[in-house]
C-alpha cells in the first residue's frame, strides 16, 4: 500500500498562487501592442514603497482610454474576484485547520508574491479573529496584530486598512481595538 500523501498548506498555497498567476497573466498580440504609454505608478498596493518608479504599460488592442483618465487599473479584476479571493479563502481555511499563526500566513502570502491589497488584508483580519476564537486571544492579541501589520505594510497605510475594516460589520469592533493600540504606540 503506497504511503499516504498529505498536502501541506505550503504546497497547496504554491499550487494556488501558480494557478492564479497563470490565469491572470495577460497575453498580448504583438500587432496590437505597438503603442505604449509611460505614467507614474500609483500607490494602490500596500507594498508599493519599493516600486515607485515610472512604469511602461502597453495599451490594449488600440484602446484610446488611458488608465490615468479612468483612474482604474483594470487588469486582473476578474481573476481577483474569481480566482485569487476564493483561493485565499480556501488557503486560510487550511491554515486555520493547521493552526498556523497569523504572521506565518502573511509571510507565506508575501513569499508567494500575493499583493497585500485591502481585500486580502480584510480576509486575513477575519482569519485572525477566527484564530483568536480557536486558540485564545493571548495567542494573537491586538498589539501582536498591529505589530504584524506594520511589518508587512507601511505604517502610513494603517488608516486605510482601518477605514476598510469600518465598512465590514464583523470587523468594526476589532478595528476600534486595533486603532487604539496603534495610536498608543505612536
Amino acid at each position: 500500500m503506497p504511503p499516504s500523501i498529505r498536502i501541506t498548506f505550503s504546497i497547496f498555497s504554491v499550487v494556488l498562487i501558480m494557478t492564479t498567476h497563470c490565469v491572470s497573466s495577460v497575453v498580448l498580440n504583438h500587432e496590437q501592442a505597438a503603442e505604449t504609454i509611460k505614467f507614474p505608478r500609483q500607490d494602490r498596493y500596500f507594498d508599493a514603497e519599493n516600486k515607485a518608479a515610472d512604469t511602461m504599460r502597453l495599451l490594449r488592442g488600440g484602446d484610446i482610454v488611458v488608465n490615468e483618465v479612468t483612474n482604474k487599473d483594470e487588469r486582473g479584476y476578474i481573476a481577483d474576484k474569481l480566482v485569487t479571493i476564493p483561493a485565499v479563502k480556501l488557503s486560510l481555511k487550511f491554515a486555520l485547520r493547521q493552526r498556523d499563526s497569523p504572521d506565518k500566513v502573511l509571510q507565506e502570502f508575501k513569499l508567494f508574491g500575493l499583493p497585500l491589497k485591502e481585500d486580502i488584508l480584510l480576509l486575513w483580519l477575519g482569519y485572525v479573529q477566527k484564530y483568536r476564537t480557536k486558540m485564545g486571544v493571548s495567542q494573537a492579541d491586538n498589539a501582536y496584530v498591529v505589530k504584524t501589520l506594520k511589518e508587512f505594510i507601511p505604517t502610513s497605510q494603517l488608516p486605510v486598512v482601518f477605514k476598510a475594516m469600518e465598512k465590514k460589520p464583523n470587523l468594526r469592533s476589532f478595528e476600534k481595538d486595533l486603532r487604539k493600540v496603534a495610536s498608543a504606540e505612536v
